[in-house]
């Protein structure tokens, strides 16, 4: 595994052709919209994303990234809109979402502890050879880590004895074990170190490289502009802005997520202008108002 690249020297050698622009969507979303209570999560989300197109969904906690990814992966039903994979209607199911060819890999992993690595990626999905002998189940295992070029020779080891990122790894082939035609990754380098971080990088990049759609939520503004076809930037539950990476500046993506930040500090100025100037006006009054009393008093 590499250390991670420069945006400029990753964008320089992304290949071409991946997403054609005159290609049909692959998933579309329409007017998606999810409550929880009286917080409106999403309100009114429109998507296309094409085929072997790579989508990074950005911004700041509560923006609704993750409630996006998991109307994507049929984990919870939105009030109202729709979402249609490859022109039909997505349920929300998770499960029947996975048979239509959607993988997901959550921040939290989800992986078993207590279960070595081949269990992990088979969970779920074992066939009654696997079942019957140990000896298939890890054959099976190791074979889907060596097509994704998973550097993980031992599949009898527990999860629990892994690092972050062998963890991280490993719930990404768990979730390409299947051979997905969608990718959906929530915060897939969160509290990794840099090491690890560039392990699952180099991973996605290659999984990218081989036209898998993929769908990333994070807060790495640079790992955006490496991976990404498109940074779409959310805002309240609302899509605020869609960037191209070959050409914007990190620091205008930057800008971009903290236009929240920067209006509240607008806001807070705004305020303080106002206190200072009546402050001021009324110092005036009781200037002019004792200048008034000692005219009257020297008369």
């Amino acid at each position: 595994m590499t250390a991670l690249p420069d945006a400029d020297v990753a964008l320089a050698g992304r290949p071409e052709g991946r997403a054609r622009a005159d290609a049909p969507a692959m998933v579309t979303v329409s007017r998606l919209a999810v409550s929880f209570g009286k917080v409106r999560a999403l309100d009114g989300i429109d998507l296309a994303i094409k085929p072997g197109e790579v989508i990074a969904l950005a911004g700041e906690n509560g923006a609704g990234k993750t409630t996006l990814v998991r109307c994507l992966a049929g984990d919870i039903a939105p009030t109202s809109g729709e979402i249609l994979l490859a022109g039909k209607p997505l349920p929300p199911d998770p499960l029947t979402v996975a048979r239509h060819g959607v993988g997901v890999v959550w921040q939290d992993l989800s992986l078993c502890e207590n279960l070595d690595i081949a269990s992990n990626l088979m969970l779920g999905r074992e066939r009654r050879r696997q079942l019957m002998s140990d000896v298939r189940m890890h054959a099976d295992a190791a074979a889907v880590l060596t097509r994704l070029g998973i550097r993980l020779t031992d599949t009898t080891r527990s999860v629990r004895s892994l690092s972050g990122g062998q963890r991280q790894l490993v719930a990404i082939a768990r979730a390409m074990a299947g051979q997905p035609s969608l990718l959906l990754l929530d915060e897939p380098t969160a509290s990794l170190s840099f090491r690890h971080a560039a392990q699952v990088e180099e991973l996605i990049t290659a999984l990218r490289d081989s036209a898998t759609t993929i769908v990333i939520a994070c807060h790495d503004i640079d790992m955006m502009l490496r991976m990404a076809d498109r940074i779409v930037v959310m805002r309240h539950g609302r899509v605020a802005a869609e960037v191209d990476p070959a050409v914007v500046h990190r620091d205008e993506v930057a800008a971009l997520l903290k236009i929240k930040a920067a209006n509240a500090r607008l806001r807070l100025h705004r305020a303080r202008t106002r206190f200072l100037l009546a402050h001021r006006k009324s110092e005036e009054a009781e200037v002019r108002r004792e200048a008034s009393l000692a005219h009257s008093e020297s008369i």
